[in-house]
C-alpha cells in the first residue's frame, strides 16, 4: 500500500524530493536495489542538481555491486562540488578497495591528501588506508589508531589497522584486530573474505 502512496505523491509533486527518497528507502529495505536506483534516477531527471539524490544513487550502485557506476557518480559530484569532503572520502575509499591500476591509485592518493588532518573518524580511516596502500604503514598505524578509538565497532577500521600492524611487523596486534573485524563484519561481504584471507 505504501508503495502506491509514494508513487501517487511523486506523480502529484514530481519536484518534491521526499517521495523519491521514501520510495527508494522502501525498496532498499526489500533489498530491491535496481528499483531503488530507478526511483532515484527518476528524481534526478526532475532535479539533476539534487546532491542528496546523487549521493544516494552512488550508494545504491555500491549496494548493487556496480562500483564503476558509483565511481563515475562521485567523480561527477566532484566536478560540480570540488570541495565535497564526503564525495572525496567515498571516492578515495572505492578506488583503494576496487582498483589496482597506477592511475586510479594515484588519483586516490592525491585526493586523500585533502582528508589529511580531518577530525572525522571515517575520513581518518580512509586517509590511513591510503597511507597503508602507498606503502607508509608506520604513518597508517598512527592515523588508524586514532580512527579506531572513535569507531571501535567498524569492521573496516579494525581490518585496516590490522593490515597496517601486520605490515609493520606487529603480528600479535594485527591478529587481535583481525579477530575484532571478523566478529563485527556480517557474513557474505567482500570485506569478510579479505579479513579471512588476512588471517591465514
Amino acid at each position: 500500500m505504501r508503495k502506491k502512496n509514494y508513487k501517487a505523491a511523486i506523480a502529484k509533486q514530481p519536484k518534491d524530493p521526499n517521495g523519491y527518497s521514501a520510495l527508494s528507502d522502501l525498496y532498499v529495505r526489500e533489498k530491491n536495489y535496481s528499483s531503488a536506483v530507478e526511483v532515484i534516477q527518476a528524481g534526478l531527471h526532475e532535479q539533476p542538481a539534487n546532491l542528496n539524490f546523487r549521493f544516494t544513487s552512488a550508494g545504491l550502485q555500491i549496494l548493487k555491486g556496480d562500483q564503476t557506476a558509483a565511481i563515475a557518480q562521485y567523480e561527477s559530484i566532484l566536478k560540480d562540488e570540488p570541495n565535497s569532503v564526503l564525495a572525496i572520502n567515498n571516492l578515495v575509499s572505492l578506488l583503494l578497495d576496487t582498483r589496482s591500476d597506477k592511475e586510479s591509485l594515484d588519483r586516490a592518493f592525491s585526493l586523500a591528501e585533502r582528508l589529511k588532518g580531518s577530525t572525522v573518524p571515517q575520513f581518518q580511516d580512509t586517509y590511513g588506508w591510503a597511507q597503508y596502500k602507498k606503502g607508509d604503514a608506520k604513518s597508517a598505524v598512527a592515523t588508524l589508531e586514532t580512527a579506531q578509538e572513535k569507531l571501535p565497532n567498524l569492521a573496516a577500521v579494525q581490518y585496516h589497522l590490522g593490515m597496517s600492524y601486520a605490515a609493520t611487523g606487529q603480528s600479535d596486534k594485527a591478529a587481535e584486530h583481525f579477530q575484532k573485524a571478523l566478529a563485527l563484519e556480517p557474513d557474505g561481504t567482500s570485506l569478510k573474505d579479505s579479513i579471512r584471507a588476512a588471517m591465514k
